[in-house]
């Protein structure tokens, strides 16, 4: 299979939907930690 190599909609491979979720969960960690303080 060639999917890497196919763009999806939204302009975004698997691996960049990979990275854009774990910045977005790191985002909401590093939002609750200021909450916290």
């Amino acid at each position: 299979m060639i999917k890497e190599h196919i763009d999806s909609p939204l302009g975004l491979n698997d691996r960049d939907a990979e990275i854009l979720m774990k910045s977005v969960r790191f985002k909401n960690f590093i939002g609750k930690i200021f909450e916290n303080m």
